[in-house]
């Protein structure tokens, strides 16, 4: 049952050129020499860091997003974004798969 919770409470609303996956463990980008354009839309209610995932894991904070806020990031397929609270909880986790828009729940 927890499962399913995780995996409903990432499914966003509006998701383009990739997938979201459940949880923000212990993920890595892989390279990859195809740029993508990812627009993200904070459409929660809190405020959210935007995190890439490094090619050896671990992450790097890109920016926090205020609710109604947006961004678009230059990126590559094939790496892995997170956006959690700020106090670390997860929210959700993108990969990309081309250019597109990902509304972070």
């Amino acid at each position: 049952m927890k499962f399913l919770i995780a995996v409903l409470s990432v499914v966003p609303a509006l998701l383009t050129g990739g997938y979201a996956v459940a949880g923000c463990g212990h993920l890595q980008s892989s390279p990859s020499s195809q740029p993508a354009d990812i627009k993200f839309v904070n459409s929660g209610k809190h405020v959210v860091n935007v995190q890439w995932y490094k090619f050896k894991g671990g992450t790097r904070k890109y920016r926090t997003l205020a609710p109604g806020q947006s961004y678009v990031q230059a990126t590559y397929t094939n790496h892995v974004w997170a956006f959690t609270t700020t106090k670390g909880q997860c929210i959700s986790t993108y990969v990309v798969k081309g250019s597109g828009t990902y509304e972070i729940p």
